[in-house]
């Protein structure tokens, strides 16, 4: 556990633990959704890493995205909504809410290793020893699908790796002072004048590198 913790265990076998078998799941009547299961030893030094490092995954996000490290995220952000527009109520504020198409999958790798390895380091061996390169994924017990993008969603780290990918457009937006900028995963709510709404809606397209998927502009 410690060798794979490290980064030091064998390279050769990378494409094994550090890839899964792939389920392809039914979303809607012509889409799927794609879950990878990790291998076991993967998942179990995952989770320690997450129990480790829990009070710091909680201190890294805190205020600004409840998809790690709060319990109960997905109520807490809608209470704060909810107090946020009661407050605001009869104001000349808005609401934009934000989503990415398929960002779990398809967010570059190189965008959330790097963020990742800086905003945790302990971790940064294991992080890069996982997604520094392809891996394989094993579909229908026979199908080999090479993984080269995205977080796999079976990775118990999966969550944070997304949300350290994401950090830098939630901070871009908070320095422009809206009302509110709370996040759950790839779910955003902004609230703030018109023209900062505008701005905030601009600057997803200009990170489409980091997510490779442009914004849910039908939301």
């Amino acid at each position: 556990m410690n060798e794979f913790s490290a980064g030091l265990a064998p390279k050769f076998l990378r494409r094994y633990v550090a890839g899964g078998v792939s389920i392809a799941l039914e979303k809607g009547k012509t889409a799927v959704r794609p879950l990878a299961c990790g291998d076991p030893i993967r998942r179990l030094v995952a989770k320690c890493f997450c129990v480790a490092g829990k009070e710091e995954i909680s201190k890294a996000f805190a205020g600004r995205n409840y998809g790690v490290g709060c319990p109960g995220g997905v109520e807490v952000v809608a209470h704060f909504l909810r107090d946020c527009l009661n407050r605001h109520k009869g104001s000349r504020v808005g609401l934009l809410k934000i989503d990415f198409r398929n960002a779990f999958n398809m967010i570059d790798r190189t965008h959330f290793v790097k963020p990742s390895c800086e905003m945790f380091p302990a971790m940064s061996k294991w992080t890069e020893w996982c997604y520094g390169e392809s891996t394989m994924l094993l579909y229908d017990h026979e199908h080999i699908i090479e993984s080269a993008a995205g977080v796999q969603q079976g990775d118990p780290l999966g969550p944070l790796y997304f949300c350290c990918g994401l950090m830098a457009l939630v901070n871009d937006i908070q320095a422009l002072n809206p009302v509110y900028n709370k996040w759950y995963m790839d779910d955003g709510g902004i609230i703030g004048d018109v023209e900062l709404l505008k701005k905030v809606q601009s600057r997803g397209p200009e990170r489409k590198e980091s997510l490779t998927e442009c914004l849910k502009t039908a939301k």
